[in-house]
Order: C-alpha cells, then structure tokens, then sequence
C-alpha cells in the first residue's frame, strides 16, 4: 500500500510538473509572442533601409560621375537657385532662340535623391535652326536641365515648325 501510494505520489508530482511546464510555456508564449512580431517588423524595416541606403549611393555616385563630366563639383552647383524661377528660364531661352511660344505646363515633380525634378511640356515654333539653337541652349544652360523627348513637326498654320518638348529641371530640395 505504501508503494501504491508513493506511486501516486510520483505520478501526481509528474501530472503537477507537467502542468506547471505547459502553463510556463503558455505564459512565455503569450509575453514573448508581441515581441517576437516586434523583431520581426524591426528587421523587415532594417532591410528596407538597407536597400534605400545603398540606393542612395547609387543616385550620389552618379551624380558625381555626371557632375564631373559637366565639370562642376556637384550637380547641386548646376541646380542652385539662379534668381528666376524655370518658367521664366525657359521663357528668356525660347526669346534667345528666337521661337514662338505656343504652350508651357508643368507636368509634375518627383524626388531624385538630393533634387527635385520639375517636368515641362514645351510647344513652339520657328525654323528648324531656332529649334537647335534652343536645344543647345537647355544643354549649355546655366540650369540643370535635360529634354526627356522631343518631337518636331510641320506647324499647322504656316511653313513653320512645331516642337514639342518635354523637359525636366533639377533643383536641390528645400531643407524641412
């Protein structure tokens, strides 16, 4: 009898131990549990930064490759304020070039590292000479500038051309 009853003792001490470990887990589970979704999102972001870091060297690098080519010593020297706004930049290129000017919207921003990019959608008219010189124009600028595309043809009207440009202008973003 006392074997059976130190049997039951042990068998209860097991059950109770058992118990006591699927109740600890449980509690461990349920407090570690939040934390371990919070790890979880934290190196999903440190990842993500990660990419964005390395995206932002890509963008620096060739910048500096670009602005050396342009021969500056960054692209940020091209982009800096000139004292007028793009429209009006444009505007006193299409009166050097001597074009007509049929129409100027803006079509949008979009960051670009260290810049903003303001896209234009250009139409004027004139001779196919007035069209380059404009062209050579925004190339050699004082502002930071690309044509993006270009399309000529016959003008409507007269024996003129029409050139539709879409061009960007690069400005170094406002610190916030």
């Amino acid at each position: 009898m006392t074997r059976k009853l130190t049997l039951t003792k042990l068998n209860l001490f097991i059950a109770a131990a058992a118990v006591l470990l699927v109740l600890g887990l449980g509690i461990e589970g349920m407090l570690t549990k939040p934390h371990q979704l919070e790890i979880r999102n934290l190196l999903a972001e440190k990842s993500r930064l990660q990419i964005e870091i390395e995206r932002q060297r890509v963008i620096e690098s060739d910048s500096r490759t670009v602005a050396a080519l342009v021969g500056v010593s960054s692209l940020a020297e091209l982009a800096a304020p000139t004292g007028h706004d793009a429209i009006s930049y444009l505007s006193g290129l299409l009166d050097e070039a001597k074009l007509v000017r049929l129409g100027l919207t803006t079509s949008g921003q979009e960051d670009i590292g260290t810049l903003q990019a303001t896209s234009y959608t250009l139409r004027a008219k004139g001779d196919f000479k007035q069209l380059q010189d404009f062209v050579q124009r925004v190339e050699n600028g004082d502002r930071l500038a690309t044509i993006d595309a270009l399309r000529i043809m016959p003008a409507i009207d007269d024996t003129s051309l029409e050139g539709r440009f879409n061009l960007s202008i690069y400005d170094v973003k406002e610190e916030r």
